[in-house]
């Protein structure tokens, strides 16, 4: 049989109404009576009914979180985090992916994401301007992560990337590297740009002229990942003894073709990723990369949007300046080392 809110209120000795507000996560009931609800719910196996529960209050507790790579694992380990943090609220998460080479929130997947019901939209993607409008009329709660939008209007959080841009390639230009390739995702995108702009800045600051040629992105010339931006370079005889990779994707698939084209890393080539995968993935590559703290990211972006769905009393920590990771596959060239 299927379990109701009565099943819930008898075996705890509480009313129907105790309950019901305990799984809203309404202000009036404890944050221990609140528990012991949730955990008998989940040991009867109750099941909320969430087009009832629209129909009852107009909220679904229902966030779409929207990116476009399925295949980036850093979306993944991202989306989880925020899943844990406002599961404690009573809100489960929607995810919804949107791939195009515009790297764009798109008007028809708005239109798709609203006809779910969903309380609110946290983005990784910037959003087509018609598609602002949408939300804009359906009031619903929206941040972006991760990136500025053009549209300056638009809540967005995000860390410091131009300052990871710049300890990445600092870090191989420290080992001795000075012909160094930058591998990157949509040219036109906010942190790809502030990434690029570290990159600048390391250069300028070794004196080391920055050569255009020397930086290769996505979704160019029929591109779309680091095995064939290396193939790329290898054509284009471009001479190269690092690459920073605008992500830890890029960084692993980059390996993978410098590999294919007989270069070893970091004997031959030394490579820079960004987002620290592995610190959640546990991959046996030990990539060097760039850090942000996805865990702390997470909750930031969980509870501003908590907040934007009048949960106001929510407080997060500061979030946290990247941070280089040292991993293996960077070598010192210095003097031949």
């Amino acid at each position: 049989m299927v379990c109701t809110l009565k099943d819930i209120a008898r075996a705890l000795g509480v009313t129907v109404n105790t309950v019901s507000h305990a799984l809203a996560d309404k202000d009036d009931i404890s944050v221990e009576t609140k528990r012991k609800v949730r955990e008998k719910a989940a040991e009867l196996g109750y099941v909320i009914n969430r087009s009832a529960q629209f129909l009852r209050t107009g909220r679904t507790r229902i966030i779409a979180i929207v990116y476009d790579d399925y295949t980036n694992p850093y979306y993944s380990v991202v989306t989880g985090l925020i899943r844990n943090a406002v599961e404690a609220y009573g809100y489960n998460i929607l995810i919804v992916t949107d791939t195009n080479d515009a790297a764009l929130l798109r008007y028809k997947t708005v239109q798709n994401v609203l006809s779910t019901g969903a309380d609110g939209i946290i983005s990784f993607l910037d959003v087509e301007p018609q598609a602002v409008e949408l939300i804009r009329a359906s009031g619903k709660a929206f941040l972006m992560l991760g990136r500025n939008s053009v549209d300056r209007t638009i809540d967005c959080m995000t860390v410091d990337d131009e300052q990871g841009g710049y300890l990445a390639t600092r870090h191989l230009i420290d080992n001795g590297h000075r012909d160094i390739l930058m591998f990157g995702a949509a040219a036109d995108v906010s942190c790809v740009l502030q990434r690029r702009a570290g990159y600048r800045r390391a250069l300028n600051e070794a004196g080391i002229a920055y050569r255009d040629e020397y930086v290769l992105y996505t979704a160019h010339d029929g591109v779309y990942h680091g095995t064939q931006m290396v193939h790329i370079a290898e054509e284009r005889g471009l001479p190269y003894t690092a690459i920073f990779c605008f992500n830890d994707l890029l960084a692993f698939q980059a390996i993978a073709g410098l590999n294919e084209v007989g270069k070893r890393v970091p004997d031959d080539v030394s490579v820079v990723g960004y987002d620290y995968i592995e610190s959640h993935l546990f991959l046996p590559i030990g990539l060097t990369t760039i850090d942000t703290d996805k865990p702390r990211l997470a909750e930031a972006a969980a509870h501003e949007m908590l907040k934007k769905l009048a949960h106001t009393n929510i407080k997060s920590n500061p979030l946290a300046a990247p941070a280089l990771v040292p991993g293996r596959t960077v070598r010192n060239i210095r003097g031949g080392g």
